[in-house]
């Protein structure tokens, strides 16, 4: 399971989500609310996070976004 945190448009963190993205690993794509995020990855389905609320609801979050996407079809189709 690859978490990629685009929070703040890191070169790193977009490099380790190509390679994620091409191999289909599963991939969950995370941002602070509110970030501000480069239009090519806006279509991506991703947990928006914040520091607010408790632990145990920011917990719960991730775990429901996983549970909605981690059965999804790989982004990046593999190459016939």
């Amino acid at each position: 399971m690859v978490l990629a945190d685009i929070t703040g448009a890191r070169p790193n963190c977009f490099l380790e989500l190509g390679y994620a993205l091409e191999r289909g690993l599963p991939t969950m794509v995370m941002a602070q609310q509110g970030a501000s995020l480069l239009f090519d990855v806006t279509t991506l389905s991703g947990l928006h996070w914040t520091n607010t609320g408790s632990a145990e609801d920011r917990r719960r979050a991730c775990r429901e976004h996983w549970k909605a996407i981690h059965n999804r079809p790989p982004l990046v189709p593999a190459e016939p």
